[in-house]
């Protein structure tokens, strides 16, 4: 399998039947470097195919997903209007709560001290820590500052 070949047959403007082989043959991905390919946001995995690259990712699921789990978190909530992040969402429920808090967390710090304006991106993991209910374990000022910012918008 050419994961190179596959991931451009995941673009919306391919065939229904072309995308569906690509889903299909990409769902049983499990090499680290494959699995990156497939998290990450590149030219490679562009906009056009985000949405099939997230049902792949929820096929693949969990722990599968586990060594990528930064990436996917970093990546796909930048903006909650991407092709994809509801799917994701639904990935990340499958997560262990501590695993997946302590990437959240480590996300979370990053955006607010590098990208505090990035309210966008903000939103996207405040939506994904409230629809999945992990406020109560998120570190509490780490998350009132997200609230505080996110309330002033």
């Amino acid at each position: 399998m050419n994961v190179y070949e596959l991931i451009p047959k995941l673009n919306w403007k391919q065939s229904e039947e072309l995308q569906l082989l690509a889903i299909k043959e990409l769902s049983i991905v499990t090499q680290y470097e494959d699995l990156l390919l497939l998290a990450r946001h590149s030219e490679l995995n562009n906009k056009m195919g985000w949405h099939n690259c997230a049902i792949v990712l929820k096929n693949i699921g969990y722990p599968a997903i586990g060594p990528v789990l930064h990436d996917i978190v970093n990546d796909w909530t930048m903006d909650m209007n991407w092709p994809g992040y509801l799917t994701i969402i639904e990935l990340l429920r499958t997560v262990p709560t501590v695993e997946l808090v302590k990437v959240v967390t480590f996300v979370l710090s990053k955006v607010i001290t590098y990208m505090s304006t990035d309210d966008t991106w903000l939103y996207g993991l405040y939506y994904l820590i409230d629809e999945i209910g992990i406020e109560k374990e998120m570190n509490k000022d780490l998350y009132k500052k997200l609230k505080n910012i996110i309330d002033s918008y």
